[in-house]
């Protein structure tokens, strides 16, 4: 039997001896918590997965244009490869050619190191393998001087030949006619 009032007020009127004491089901608490334990390790396994695999694809995404930004740079280096090489076949053609050519300043300044200043070169044409020189001198002695000078180099001249002395009509000077032989490197 309860007694109502207006307000929300519960009186028991049983004798303690017929009330029933609630205890408590551990069972159903057990399980429960139970649950929401695994409930609770589910979700944050899942959110950390979750997070894992986002990283992931953000890194994936980010290796992806590396990679792609990284095959531009190779075929630029590739065709910066091509061009040095075509570039370096003809530093090795041209290198080629100037080993066959004698240093002709050098030469040029050896002859005219050499030259007594009585003598002078009217006429010179010059090949890969000799110079052939005319000119002038005022004694023959000038000109033995010369090829005297001239043969103090053996590693560029291989030879001095005189192909022609002549005395001028007046008597005067001395025509001369050399052969300078080069060495070939």
């Amino acid at each position: 039997m309860e007694l109502k009032v207006g307000y929300p007020v519960k009186i028991n009127l049983l004798p303690r001896k017929y009330v029933v004491k609630r205890a408590p089901n551990w069972v159903r608490l057990f399980f429960l918590a139970l649950l929401l334990g695994f409930t609770t390790f589910y979700i944050y396994t899942y959110l950390i997965t979750w997070l894992e695999v986002n990283s992931l694809i953000a890194q994936n995404t980010v290796l992806e244009t590396e990679l792609g930004q990284l095959k531009e740079r190779e075929q630029k280096l590739k065709a910066v490869q091509e061009e040095i090489n075509r570039i370096e076949k003809r530093v090795g053609v041209l290198k080629s050619l100037i080993v066959r050519e004698p240093d002709w300043l050098k030469i040029l300044a050896l002859i005219g190191n050499s030259m007594p200043p009585d003598l002078y070169l009217e006429e010179a044409s010059f090949d890969s393998t000799k110079i052939d020189c005319k000119g002038k001198s005022q004694s023959i002695f000038s000109v033995a001087r010369f090829i005297e000078m001239i043969s103090r180099y053996p590693d560029i001249f291989a030879s001095a030949d005189f192909r022609s002395l002549n005395l001028t009509p007046d008597g005067a000077m001395y025509n001369f006619d050399l052969s300078l032989g080069l060495k070939t490197p």
